[in-house]
């Protein structure tokens, strides 16, 4: 007689609190309305996928006024439908929870915990320089001009967003916004406090740069400029989330009046941006999702982690700066 158990498998929950409970985070800021996922029986000694329970059956939800369930009993999937006036309406970041029970072809019957997040807040405000002015980076859409610093305006081609945890923000610290003070790189540049992603690059563009590598500007990771005092990096917090913006080529945009890259799907950056976003990218059919070199160069050279450092351990001379999330 087999031994089976259900597993949730439509890869949407990533967190997977335990065996048989099951957690996704979802913020206001990411424009879904809707969470989907989808119950398989697996094997318990090989994990290995075995197809459909005989039938499922979905609990009630913990807090009904947030939203609404519907489920499958045939297929094991289910939709969950946010209420996000009622959740704003709340005034707080809210749980809901149901429970699913797939019955077993050995005569036995599993049990699972479905926990979503619905997420209020989120790290916004960012200005974006646009055609029309500055635009807080959440309130931008696909399609939208922003200004570039060398190729005048250009739309945004996807937007990706990440939202980390408390729980994640804890477990890796090094994923913490780094905060560059207003006016640190130059006079008013940025024009007030920048927070970025720990890799987000920085264009820096001064003497300093043209002396010792022979370039008139050069990205820096804002890591790499953490100097305790005017760019430091903060501590854990509630939750934080970064935004993408991508354009048809690296970019460097306009953020709090600093010089940013637009998003650049390196290899690495590919593997940090989670997997929500990586999958709307492949969706989407963009080739650099399976082949990053298609998309092209930097806009400008990137330092080293050293050669940063080298950089730093010059006089100050007037820089500039990066953003995105």
């Amino acid at each position: 007689m087999g031994w089976y158990n259900i597993q949730e498998v439509s890869g949407n929950f990533v967190d997977t609190v335990s065996f048989d409970t099951w957690t996704t985070s979802v913020t206001i800021g990411q424009g879904m309305t809707v969470v989907t996922g989808d119950f398989d029986m697996v094997d318990l000694w090989s994990g290995t996928n075995s197809g459909e329970a005989l039938s499922y059956s979905f609990g009630p939800l913990s807090n009904p006024g947030f939203g609404t369930l519907s489920g499958d009993p045939v297929t094991g999937q289910f939709t969950f439908t946010i209420d996000w006036a009622a959740v704003k309406a709340s005034g707080a970041n809210q749980t809901v929870s149901f429970t699913v029970t797939g019955n077993l072809p050995n005569g036995g019957v599993d049990q699972d915990t479905v926990n979503i997040d619905l997420l209020l807040c989120f790290v916004e405000g960012t200005r974006i320089a646009t055609p029309e002015g500055l635009r807080p980076v959440e309130a931008l859409r696909e399609g939208d001009l922003v200004l570039t610093r060398d190729n005048g305006p250009q739309p945004v081609r996807w937007i990706g967003r990440r939202m980390l945890t408390r729980e994640e923000l804890a477990a890796r610290p090094a994923l913490t916004p780094i905060r560059i003070k207003a006016g640190t790189l130059a006079p008013g540049c940025p024009a007030r406090d920048l927070r970025v992603s720990p890799n987000h690059r920085i264009l820096i563009e001064d003497w300093r740069v043209d002396y010792l590598f022979g370039q008139p500007a050069a990205f820096i990771r804002a890591r790499d400029l953490v100097d305790g005092r005017s760019v430091v990096q903060e501590p854990p917090a509630e939750e934080v989330t970064y935004y993408h913006l991508l354009l048809d080529r690296h970019e460097v945009l306009i953020a709090e009046d600093a010089p940013s890259e637009s998003f650049y799907p390196g290899p690495w950056t590919l593997s940090e941006i989670g997997p929500e976003a990586l999958v709307d990218l492949f969706r989407r059919n963009f080739t650099f999702a399976l082949a990053p070199a298609a998309f092209g160069p930097l806009a400008h050279p990137a330092l080293s982690a050293w050669e940063a450092a080298a950089l730093r351990a010059l006089p100050a001379a007037s820089a500039t700066v990066d953003e995105a999330a």
